[in-house]
């Protein structure tokens, strides 16, 4: 009778559900050919509950459940795959009772639908859930649905759990009543679970039967593709939509590949069968006359639906664009120095008809100025004039075919109408791509049919040529004190675009000019000496040496005095100087060498515990020279050393074969600087000697200060 409840409870929630259940895509489950098999592993492990347990087992790398808790538990082993569940239920052949342990299955712990929503939000003692708890309570749910046997299910339990888990885990009690509808043994029968999750059952003789599961979603995936630009694609025999080949990917790095999507010519794919999940996508052959569309994309398939992927390619650009590439006439290529060849200027003039340079209408019908950008690809640069918005300075609306500008027939004129920073339109030149010939003034040009298209005569590609402005300095070294002209004194000049630095040196006057009236460019180029020429390139030696120009490309230039024997104790010069004007030469004028002020010292030496100055012969013994230096030069690294002399004999003090020293270096700030120098050493055998603390400033090699006067009453010790 128990049963029979159950049964009719089970039957009206499956009657309630029957709406969800046609739209969720469940249904009878196909008996599959007999043979099929799987790997059934029992773990040593066991999930403890209530006074029973059940050991964890994975047949086909997924959980599986007894259904049969009484039974003992089988052995790892092979098994066949029983899929006709109903004739293992309760009552062989009721394929309900089967489908509803289906529904349980799909939420029960280790399977696709888990949620613990599902089940009790506590122990049954109030102790919190974990997952073996939760392996037992669908491990009971699964044997009561198979078995309609709440005893069964929970054979071996405790009558407290069994008290709980009837009222919270099962819902009916002992009489088959329906007692709790939220309980998951009831709730888990009419929710929605998808189509391709399949139950079986492994029958393993006289030890528990076994029920596992299956689950391999899988839906479909196909693709569209359109031109971006309809308008100029229709009827074009240069732009087709078949061909294009997409790779799909399981991962979003598009490591790995599990299918290719080809279109034909009315931009559609093939459909593909493919496991329910999310993929990437991404285009790997581009069709005739569409450029490669790089982005990656991401889709959805799900389970027993098609889905679809629409793309669109931009075709290529027009062929009778307009590309003017900006190089340095020097170099071939990159700009000189702080100079730029972004920002030049071309007037580029269409004339509705043909003509040459000779008959030329007053009045074009279109003009537009366009100016370079800086394109970078990869590790190439590139300044770059097109007709197009992006590089529209001034003028006309462009002719435009959807949102490409394109030029009708009829004659064309180019002229370079300003010159980029730092460079000069005297001496220009335009160059046709692939051409050695070089075009002064205005290029004239006629766009003209060619087939389908239309084409520039020549090409549409060029290349236009600029000089940059280069010029010179020169200066006058002279010491400040005497007047005299300092010569043999280094210079450090160094663009500050580039980095590019040379060395330079004042002749014995102290004059130097990089004039190459004065030195030659070419004479020993860079060589440092005063005699030597002077040439600044573009950093990587690709601007020739040419005599007949300054030496310093247009830019913003450092010069910085460098340290020798003849500016010794001098304020060494650093300033900057610019080259703005062709053949130019900026005069920085006289240069005068201030002498450094001289540092000086004074001391005061003690017991660093006592502060007296005779002391007590120890093997401890903790001397401090408190040292104060003045009138530093700010900025530079000094170092104070200081050394223990025997006032008798003028040598250092020895303690095991070594110097008694110590050493401190500290860079100056311009101010006064105090420092505690400690001389920490065992003076045992110093008994009777009087000791003097010499201590000597230098930077580098060389002595700024010292104070080594060795009758200073402040600087001697006395050991009694």
């Amino acid at each position: 009778m128990k049963k029979f409840k159950r049964l009719l409870a089970l039957a009206m929630a499956v009657i309630l559900s029957v709406p969800t259940i046609i739209t969720t895509g469940m249904g009878t489950v196909p008996v599959k050919a007999a043979g099929d098999t799987v790997e059934l592993t029992v773990s040593s492990e066991s999930a403890k509950y209530a006074g029973y347990e059940t050991h964890k087992m994975y047949a086909g790398g997924n959980y599986a459940y007894c259904i049969q808790p009484s039974k003992k538990t089988p052995k790892s082993g092979t098994f066949e795959k029983h899929y006709d569940v109903e004739n293992y239920m309760a009552y062989a052949g009721d394929t309900s009772a089967a489908e509803n342990l289906r529904h349980i299955a799909y939420y029960c712990w280790g399977a696709p639908g888990f949620d613990a929503k599902y089940f009790p939000a506590t122990w049954y003692d109030g102790s919190a859930m974990n997952d073996d708890r939760y392996i037992a309570l669908s491990h009971i749910i699964l044997a009561d649905a198979a078995t309609y046997e709440g005893s069964e299910a929970m054979h071996g339990c405790n009558s407290s759990f069994k008290n709980w888990a009837y009222q919270n885990v099962l819902g009916f009690n002992t009489k088959g009543d329906l007692i709790n509808e939220e309980a998951p043994r009831f709730k888990l029968t009419w929710q929605p679970v998808p189509s391709s999750f399949k139950i079986y059952v492994l029958d393993t003789g006289s030890t528990q039967k076994i029920m596992g599961y299956e689950y391999n979603p899988t839906g479909f995936l196909t693709l569209t593709k359109q031109s971006a630009n309809a308008s100029l694609t229709s009827g074009n025999s240069c732009y087709s939509l078949a061909g294009a080949t997409y790779g799909v990917y399981s991962d979003a790095g598009c490591s790995t590949q599990v299918t290719t999507l080809t279109t034909d010519a009315s931009g559609n794919a093939g459909t593909v069968s493919l496991n329910e999940g999310t993929y990437y996508y991404k285009e790997l052959t581009a069709p005739s006359g569409y450029a490669l569309d790089s982005t990656v994309g991401s889709i959805n398939v799900t389970a027993s639906q098609t889905s679809t992927v629409s793309v669109t390619d931009t075709p290529v650009n027009d062929p009778v664009r307009i590309s003017i590439n900006k190089i340095d006439s020097a170099t071939g290529e990159a700009a000189q120095g702080g100079a730029s060849l972004e920002g030049a200027e071309f007037t580029v003039k269409y004339y509705a008809g043909f003509y040459d340079a000779g008959n030329l209408p007053a009045n074009a019908t279109r003009t537009w100025v366009i100016k370079t950008k800086k394109i970078t690809s990869g590790d190439k640069t590139a300044y770059i004039a097109r007709l197009a918005d992006d590089y529209k300075a001034s003028g006309d609306d462009f002719y435009k075919l959807g949102n490409t500008a394109v030029l009708p027939l009829g004659t064309l004129s180019i002229e370079e109408t300003k010159a980029p920073e730092g460079y000069k339109l005297d001496g220009a030149y335009l160059q046709v791509s692939g051409s050695s010939t070089k075009i002064t003034g205005k290029y004239v040009t006629q766009i003209t049919q060619n087939g389908n298209l239309a084409s520039l005569k020549g090409g549409n590609e060029f290349s236009v040529a600029d000089k940059i402005k280069r010029g010179d300095f020169k200066l006058t070294k002279i010491d400040t004190d005497n007047q005299n002209r300092m010569g043999d004194i280094p210079f450090r000049v160094t663009n500050k675009a580039t980095g590019e630095s040379h060395i330079i040196k004042t002749d014995e006057n102290g004059y130097y000019s990089s004039e190459s009236s004065w030195n030659a460019h070419s004479k020993n180029t860079n060589g440092g000496g005063a005699y030597d020429g002077l040439w600044f390139s573009t950093g990587d030696g690709k601007a020739a040496v040419d005599d007949s120009l300054g030496a310093m490309p247009y830019g913003d230039y450092t010069l910085e005095e460098l340290s020798c024997d003849n500016n010794r104790g001098k304020i060494l010069y650093k300033g900057e100087f610019s080259i703005r004007r062709d053949k130019v030469t900026v005069d920085i004028g006289t240069i005068e060498n201030h002498s450094e002020p001289t540092p000086v010292i004074t001391t005061q030496a003690s017991d660093a515990k006592t502060q007296y100055q005779i002391i007590k012969p120890s093997a401890d013994t903790d001397i401090v020279d408190k040292v104060t230096i003045t009138d530093t030069m700010a900025g530079r690294e000094y170092t104070i050393t200081g050394t223990l002399m025997d006032k008798d004999t003028g040598e250092a003090v020895m303690v095991n074969g070594n110097p008694v020293t110590a050493s401190q270096t500290f860079t100056s700030d311009g101010t006064k600087k105090v420092l505690d120098m400690h001389f920490n050493f065992d003076s045992s055998a110093l008994g009777g000697k009087t000791v003097v603390v010499c201590e000597k400033l230098t930077y580098g090699d060389y002595v700024a200060a010292t104070e080594e006067d060795m009758e200073n009453k402040d600087q001697t010790i006395y050991f009694p």
